[in-house]
């Protein structure tokens, strides 16, 4: 009778809490977000899949926020006071460790973009950048230069640092008009942080760029 008792026991269905999403074989997923921009009358908001919900979070946009447990790899990002979807989320089949940065679509909500963290295809002191203006830029990172289209992401690593302790940095833009400095600068060398630079274009046309470095703690 206790065998049987304990075999009912094992049987029933076991409560999802709100991160608690799905089956067992994506047990573990870590992600973190990130948003160029966010509405000021936004507010709240929560991740969703099926019919099993996050509880409701702020999405950072100075900082990564905090990891957040999810067990699914297909997620709806929805808004908490209309309940109007943002962006569909789809993480790749390997990893379980992502940051999805929220750049704003064209018409309204987001476009999601995934990072893969738990390998090395975004390490320590490398960038990721977003072009999200309608000109293609042009990127010094010490001896390391790049060309990214508009609307393009692309991670690029630092090379070549002056002295050992700081790296030349220049951005420009390329249009029609030609090649026109946006910015130089230095930045120090730093092997435990990695950053995110996105670059923006006001209603004028006006195009300005926004970094944020995420300090990278090795996981146990």
């Amino acid at each position: 009778m206790k065998l049987i008792l304990l075999l009912a026991l094992f049987m029933l269905p076991i409560p999802l809490s709100g991160q608690e999403m799905g089956k067992s074989g994506n047990s573990s997923i870590m992600i973190r977000m990130l948003a160029m921009v966010v509405p000021p009358e936004l507010g709240k908001v929560y991740l969703i899949s099926d019919d099993v919900r996050t509880p409701e979070f702020d999405i950072p946009v100075n900082n990564v926020s905090e990891p957040m447990k999810v067990f699914r790899r297909i997620l709806i990002l929805k808004d908490s006071k209309k309940d109007a979807i943002l962006c569909n989320i789809m993480l790749p089949e390997e990893g379980k460790r992502f940051v999805i940065v929220l750049a704003p679509a064209k018409n309204s909500g987001y476009t999601a973009h995934v990072i893969r963290t738990d390998d090395l295809s975004f390490r320590k002191e490398d960038c990721f950048f977003g072009n999200f203006t309608h000109k293609s830029i042009l990127g010094k990172l010490g001896t390391s230069k790049f060309l990214l289209e508009s609307g393009k992401v692309a991670v690029y690593r630092p090379e070549g640092a002056r002295s050992g302790n700081f790296y030349d940095i220049a951005f420009a833009t390329r249009g029609a008009e030609g090649d026109r400095i946006l910015s130089t600068s230095r930045w120090p060398v730093d092997n435990q942080i990695r950053s995110y630079v996105f670059f923006i274009e006001d209603p004028v046309g006006h195009i300005s760029y926004r970094a944020i470095d995420e300090f990278v703690v090795k996981e146990k």
